[in-house]
């Protein structure tokens, strides 16, 4: 990951990272599914700037974001536990399978690699989200140890796609629960907030 600067914007700089397989790209950014990494980012940043506003009608916003968060980090810190663990194994086997003697006389070829680049606007780049981004990154990168198989010979594309989809299924599941526990901060806040507000109404 690095900073980019924002154009326009000198107190913030964009996060953007790097990735190097259109499947981290269809993660991150999807119409096929209703969660998308993006989106995850965005609602992470919705309850990270809750937590620290300074206007008092945003009180029970605030002190409802202070309390959520540490499950968020929770939540984000247990899936990654899986992906880390997922690509320390891959990268045992890749390690293994290069070990073999008689590949040390082969210098393998590759196509040239493509990279592309998603970007999280700076004024996002929280705490939360900041996380939250460094398991992309760990599925760009089991992604690269199982294509760095499949160029070698070791596993068949059909394989390597199989692969590929079964270890990113944490990532998946990691968004679908933030996705949860967001909506319901959103709905718990609305639902005090027009309470508190029909109150002093009435």
């Amino acid at each position: 990951m690095e900073k980019k600067n924002v154009p326009g914007n000198k107190k913030a700089a964009n996060t953007v990272i790097t990735v190097h397989d259109k499947f981290v790209v269809g993660i991150w950014e999807t119409s096929s599914r209703r969660i998308s990494g993006r989106v995850v980012v965005d609602s992470l940043f919705s309850v990270e700037s809750f937590s620290t506003t300074k206007k008092p009608e945003h009180l029970v916003a605030k002190t409802l974001a202070k309390k959520v968060i540490p499950g968020l980090r929770e939540i984000i810190e247990s899936y990654e536990a899986k992906l880390t663990e997922t690509l320390k194994t891959i990268r045992d086997e890749v390690n293994e399978r290069m070990a073999d003697p008689l590949l040390k006389s082969i210098e393998f070829g590759a196509p040239q690699e493509q990279t592309y680049e998603l970007v999280v606007d700076g004024r996002h780049s929280w705490p939360l989200v900041n996380r939250f981004v460094r398991s992309i990154v760990l599925v760009d990168e089991i992604s690269q140890a199982l294509r760095q198989m499949y160029l070698s010979g070791f596993i068949d594309y059909g394989e390597y796609k199989k692969r590929e989809k079964k270890a990113a299924k944490p990532i998946w599941q990691c968004m679908t629960r933030l996705d949860e526990v967001i909506k319901h901060y959103h709905q718990q806040r609305k639902q005090i907030a027009a309470i508190t507000t029909a109150a002093k109404v009435g």
